[in-house]
């Protein structure tokens, strides 16, 4: 059994994947690209191993993944002979090479000797010629990222972990899901961060649309409007299984801010219930333990929190 304290400090721990207003994603390789001979020399010499492909494969799936979910990822891909404790050596050689690309926070200012703090957060992911490399040996590669803003990014490192991690916890037959997947909502062009499809049982299966909110306030903007755009294409659309909206957020102030923004507008004609997850649950549980709602006292109106457990048998 879990001890009390440790979920309660697990649960208020800050997430990592955060970005503050006077932050910006910087590349902190001298090397930026790697081509594709430099990539077949480094094989043929025996510089990069199995375990590097496996990485490099890790990358060209998601995109943007942090060490500790590339050690997570790995520990259910690589055989047991190959696995490590981290592969940290292995993430510095690719970077070096130029097949990585390594990201920091850094203030606008692009001064890394400033004395205020930063996060200590680095991720990667493909440079452009390591990203067409694998694109030969990689069943279904993701289309080259068209994410320009830092926090969308920020929302698909969030995104990534919760993947991962779902599929370390549940079978890897059990879950099929598209990342930024895209839908016409009028004028409008919805981005739906992954549409997740659980298959519980042969003839079982539920949906999630999965959206993803940072505390970042134009983060927290587009992320209603993307609810209400979702909540709109619904209301028109039927999906083939069971379905739920769940949205993944940094803090439990955050899903209260969440739903005052979603009661301030007309979405009385959608039914559906919201669940939200925090970054930091899934560190604890699977997914469907790990979920909230938030709901109004009638006389008071004042929201509460609710953790709620899905038992799908």
């Amino acid at each position: 059994m879990q001890n009390k304290n440790t979920v309660l400090e697990c649960i208020t721990k800050p997430s990592p994947f955060h970005l503050e207003e006077n932050w910006k994603l910087k590349i902190e390789n001298q090397n930026k690209n790697c081509t594709h001979a430099e990539i077949d020399i480094l094989m043929s010499k025996g510089i990069l191993s199995e375990i590097d492909l496996e990485i490099m494969k890790l990358l060209a799936k998601f995109h943007y993944v942090n060490s500790f979910n590339i050690t997570l990822a790995l520990k259910h891909s690589l055989a047991s002979a190959y696995q490590k404790e981290h592969y940290h050596a292995n993430i510095k050689k690719l970077v070096r090479a130029g097949v990585l690309l390594k990201y920091s926070f850094v203030f606008n200012d692009d001064s890394f000797s400033s004395g205020s703090p930063m996060s200590a957060l680095r991720f990667y992911s493909l440079s452009s010629g390591a990203q067409s490399y694998t694109s030969s040996f990689v069943d279904t590669p993701l289309a080259k990222s068209n994410l320009s803003i830092d926090y969308q990014i920020i929302e698909q490192l969030a995104t990534n972990q919760l993947l991962i991690q779902l599929s370390s916890t549940y079978r890897s037959s059990s879950i099929n899901y598209i990342l930024n997947s895209k839908k016409a909502v009028g004028a409008h062009l919805l981005n739906i961060n992954a549409f997740i499809r659980y298959k519980i049982t042969s003839s079982k299966s539920i949906e999630v649309f999965l959206l993803c909110g940072r505390d970042l306030i134009q983060s927290q903007r587009n992320l209603t409007a993307r609810i209400l755009l979702l909540f709109d294409w619904l209301n028109h659309h039927q999906p083939n299984h069971p379905y739920m909206i769940l949205i993944l957020l940094e803090s439990l102030p955050s899903i209260i801010s969440t739903t005052k923004q979603l009661n301030s507008h007309a979405t009385t004609s959608f039914r559906c219930p919201v669940y939200f997850s925090l970054d930091t649950n899934l560190l604890l549980s699977s997914l469907f333990d790990s979920l909230y709602q938030c709901f109004a006292n009638d006389e008071t109106s004042a929201l509460t929190i609710q953790k709620v457990s899905l038992d799908f048998k």
